[in-house]
């Protein structure tokens, strides 16, 4: 599961006079290895606060539990597994970005050893933000962080005791002088990264592409750009599945701003070196036949279409984008249906679905002036849209999504009633249920093995309430 904003369902759920937090716990491949739930031990001297963290198999099976301490400023925390360590970050809520000063453990399931409190190697002090932290298998663990003084990204790994093993700026040279490149998308699988990347010349976008390192010593492999005469590309999906890259996104006509409107989306696929280059690109009146859509992306009655993520279908080797539609009104934004775009192995439009949910209507004075993509980016960071999370089904049946379906308006948990929707995909055909909750504790779900779903309650003084569902389909 890429493009995964469940720290921010979590942060979303935990009100601050709950002490437990229960976050999801990813290996390398972006599947869910377990969970962790956090509780608040005890207060300590220099504004520092011990807290506990319980860890859990998949199956709700207790691993351990550990006791650190963080700074009491801290408000969110994320857990990645490699096959043999988790590390364990935490930091202040600043909208979801890490900085830099945060700090972290890893803990060695194997040994049941629990490392001192660690913060990234002091060649780095100048940084700012953690953009994430990807689990290298059986190895470390590979930290993107952003500089707080330039539009610099670099790549750090280190092992399990947090020996920096390579570093790597990625650089161009052009008229003879070195100049560094922005990483934007990153995948790991193994001793593969990958990662798409911006060159920047002059203030001006000059190349956009791939760029292939090996994730054990930081040794370039390859690069592949994307750009080419006619399109600009801007991705927002990058997957390594089996023996391929895949690259989805934004596609934009040459010559045309970022911040305008994009004129449809792209598929690019190479091999895990880079060659074999295929690229698929759709105007979005390439998709008139299946949707009544115009050249600037606006659907008619509905609004513009953003983007959640991009899924590549086991069982039907299809295509799926999960997306929502938004559009101005006189006064604000009206966020309406989810709608799904099905797609075959070559990127081809099979089919458009339309999942009516409840409205989120809001003030917004100035959305009619910009780009729907950049608009759609906001409603999306600021927690309007309701999409959450896609898993599989079981039995490599197919894909199931789930969404939040609430009048965010009324006062959802006050008045403790809401409810999530799953949408089950097989081989072309659609279902629906719903998961509805009355409590008025704060409640949540989160992934799990494939056709299931955890479902947790945060109850004030005690442990988090966790069990194991199947969903229905």
């Amino acid at each position: 599961m890429r493009k995964f904003f469940i720290l921010f369902l979590c942060a979303f759920f935990s009100i601050q006079t709950y002490s437990q937090r229960v976050y999801p716990v990813f290996n390398s491949s972006g599947e869910t290895f377990g969970y962790s739930s956090f509780s608040l031990v005890g207060k300590e001297a220099n504004k520092e606060m011990s807290v506990q963290m319980e860890l859990k198999d998949i199956n709700l099976n207790k691993i351990n539990d550990v006791v650190m301490k963080f700074a009491r400023t801290t408000y969110n925390y994320s857990v990645v597994y490699n096959k043999k360590s988790v590390l364990i970050l935490g930091w202040p809520y600043m909208g979801g970005l890490m900085p830099g000063n945060a700090q972290y453990y890893i803990y060695d399931l194997t040994a049941n050893k629990l490392s001192e409190r660690m913060s990234f190697p002091k060649a780095f002090d100048r940084t700012k933000y953690i953009n994430r932290v990807k689990p290298v298998d059986d190895s470390g663990f590979l930290f993107v962080i952003s500089n707080n003084k330039s539009d610099q990204i670099d790549l750090v790994a280190v092992d399990q005791s947090n020996k920096q093993l390579w570093a790597s700026t990625l650089t161009n040279t052009v008229n003879g002088k070195k100049k560094d490149i922005l990483f934007d998308e990153l995948d790991v699988d193994n001793d593969l990264a990958v990662a798409t990347y911006v060159d920047n010349e002059d203030g001006k976008r000059a190349q956009y592409g791939l760029v292939f390192i090996n994730s054990k010593n930081g040794n370039e492999l390859s690069r592949v750009l994307l750009d080419d005469a006619s399109y600009r590309y801007q991705s927002n999906q990058l997957i390594m599945k089996n023996d391929k890259v895949y690259v989805f996104g934004d596609l934009y006509n040459e010559g045309k701003k970022f911040n305008g409107l994009n004129t449809g989306i792209f598929m690019v696929t190479t091999d895990r070196t880079g060659n074999n280059i295929v690229k698929k690109n759709l105007q979005w009146t390439d998709l008139k036949g299946k949707l009544d859509i115009d050249e600037k992306g606006w659907v008619e009655k509905t609004g513009y279409i953003y983007t959640h993520t991009f899924i590549i279908d086991d069982a039907s080797g299809h295509i799926l984008m999960p997306g929502e539609f938004f559009k101005g009104t006189l006064n604000g934004v009206n966020i309406s249906d989810l709608v799904i775009l099905d797609f075959n192995k070559d990127f081809d439009l099979q089919n458009v679905k339309n999942f009516d949910k409840k409205l989120t209507s809001f003030s917004m004075n100035s959305f009619k002036t910009g780009s729907s993509r950049k608009y759609g980016e906001f409603l999306n960071n600021a927690g309007y849209f309701d999409y959450q999370f896609h898993n599989k089904l079981d039995r490599n049946k197919g894909t199931v999504i789930y969404y939040l379906d609430v009048e965010k308006e009324m006062g959802m948990f006050s008045k403790g009633k809401y409810a999530y929707g799953t949408i089950a995909y097989i081989n072309g055909e659609w279902s629906r249920d719903k998961i509805n909750f009355t409590s008025k504790n704060p409640m949540g779900l989160l992934p799990s093995k494939p056709g299931y779903v955890m479902l947790y309650e945060e109850v004030q003084g005690s442990a988090p309430e966790m069990r194991i569902e199947k969903i229905n389909y």
